[in-house]
């Protein structure tokens, strides 16, 4: 009888001691509806500003360990591409050739913790490479991560270069150019899959 209460005492030791060896991984959703990419370029006439709100992903994550499952791809529909403006939303299309090529990809391969702060909020360094026109560069940046239930809000911001992926800025008329840097800006939230 000893032995049992010996072995039931280092079970319940072990379990307070290591809790994080136990804990779950979840599958979490991208949730387009409450999440939206913006993106800021300039022109030789004036700034312009995109957006759209059909980003996809999914990826399972142990929020207790505070690891994500990695690689995992985020993919953004050429075609939700929008600025406001029908003329220059079809030339960024035509340049992006959509119909040959429809997905922006981010494939993430590593998200570091740097710092934990108040509030189960984290500063997260993430890495990956963005697929466009099925051209690849590597994307390094920093992201604000906030814990709340079973959601997770991130948000962060890094450029890309279209020259990069081979992509001629579009212009009007050969007089009104576009920049070749591109701002990009996210607000994202992400819940467990039901």
């Amino acid at each position: 009888m000893r032995k049992h209460w010996l072995f039931y005492f280092v079970f319940v030791l072990v379990l307070l001691t290591n809790a994080s060896v136990f804990a779950v991984s979840h599958n979490y959703e991208l949730n387009a509806q409450r999440t939206e990419i913006l993106f800021d370029g300039k022109s030789t006439l004036h700034a312009f500003h995109g957006f759209t709100h059909e980003a996809t992903a999914s990826t399972g994550v142990d929020v207790e360990a505070l690891e994500v499952e990695v690689p995992f791809l985020i993919q953004v529909p050429v075609s939700s591409l929008d600025t406001q403006n029908k003329k220059r939303d079809k030339a960024m299309r035509r340049m992006f050739q959509a119909e040959a090529y429809p997905h922006i990809i981010f494939k993430v391969e590593t998200i570091k913790v740097k710092e934990k702060k108040e509030f189960e909020t984290l500063v997260c360094e993430v890495t990956g490479k963005l697929n466009i026109r099925s051209i690849e560069q590597p994307i390094q940046f920093l992201t604000g991560i906030k814990l709340k239930g079973n959601q997770i809000h991130a948000q962060g911001s890094f450029k890309i270069n279209i020259k990069d992926f081979k992509l001629k800025p579009p212009s009007v008329l050969g007089v009104i150019r576009v920049s070749k840097e591109i701002v990009v800006h996210f607000e994202s939230l992400w819940k467990v899959e039901e």
